[in-house]
């Protein structure tokens, strides 16, 4: 049992500074980069998990698009599930 309480102290520690570091890291100027390249996919002004989803829903055909360019977020010429992940990149502030 005190090697239990042990493991989950140090988890809870973990996590404490952990977010405490990640505050200072913003998303919002990646966020701001994308939207100026005109890179919202689900067009709502902001890079958020939402547009992650939108990609992936549009990528297996739930939804018709005609701009798949704001759906590119890597400029390859293909939306595909990497555009997704950057997507995430960007909302969660690290740098793609």
């Amino acid at each position: 049992m005190k090697l239990f309480k042990k493991i989950m102290a140090s988890i809870a520690a973990g996590i404490v500074v952990i977010s405490s570091v990640v505050p200072v890291f913003s998303s919002a100027k990646y966020k701001k980069d994308y939207l100026n390249m005109g890179k919202d996919p689900n067009d709502d002004g902001d890079i958020t998990v939402a547009d992650s989803t939108f990609i992936l829903q549009c990528i297996r055909g739930k939804f018709e698009v005609t701009n798949y360019d704001r759906l590119d977020m890597d400029d390859n010429g293909v939306v595909s599930e990497a555009d997704s992940w950057i997507v995430l990149l960007c909302d969660a502030g690290v740098s793609t």
